[in-house]
């Protein structure tokens, strides 16, 4: 049975959690083509299988396996299965807002590229463990440091040929603290300040 926590609460900036969760797969596993209805990211640490993907402007089928991210944007009609030998065990995250689209074009995902390899594996499946389980315990702002951090490292490690210069970990955290603040500058100044002192310790 799939592990899920829903993240209602988290509402405090153009963009928000909806869910995050995790999945062990068996030889069955299959998503039946649908439409999502907001942005989602998936870290597969285990296994491999087949994601299909049907959007306006592409049509794309790829080979999931253990080391992998892969992307499903708002409105994106996909499936996925598992292979019968070898089933995945994996990650998901999913976000919705004016600044959803952003963070995923952010990572590297795009319509033509929706799946990325990792380089650090063992480093995002630390992330979404502790972000899985803060998400569950802990306040908004604690998930929100968090969150950030899941999406710099994803950002950092993404294998993507169009990203030649990958930044640092301070500067990723200051480029996304930027773009969030803009329409609520007010609600975040103090929010942008704790979180660079603590992504330089």
């Amino acid at each position: 049975m799939p592990i899920i926590n829903t993240v209602p609460f988290f509402k405090v900036s153009p963009f928000f959690l909806v869910d995050i969760g995790e999945d062990y797969t068996t030889g069955t596993k299959y998503q039946v083509p649908r439409q999502r209805f907001h942005y989602i990211i998936h870290f597969v640490c285990e296994g491999k299988g087949k994601f299909v993907k049907y959007s306006s402007t592409a049509h794309t089928e790829s080979i999931i396996e253990s080391g992998k991210i892969f992307g499903i944007y708002k409105d994106d009609a996909v499936f996925y299965r598992s292979d019968p030998k070898t089933p995945f065990h994996y990650f998901w995250i999913g976000i919705d807002g004016e600044e959803a689209k952003n963070i995923m074009d952010y990572i590297g995902f795009s319509d033509i590229s929706p799946v990325l390899s990792i380089k650090n594996g063992d480093e995002i499946l630390q992330l979404f463990q502790n972000l899985l389980e803060v998400t569950s315990t802990s306040s908004k702002y604690t998930c929100l440091e968090s969150f950030f951090r899941l999406i710099n490292a994803l950002k950092i490690n993404a294998e993507n040929e169009s990203s030649n210069n990958l930044k640092s970990n301070v500067e990723c955290t200051n480029e996304l603290l930027i773009k969030a603040k803009q329409p609520y500058q007010k609600h975040t100044i103090l929010l942008q300040q704790d979180l660079i002192i603590r992504a330089k310790i």
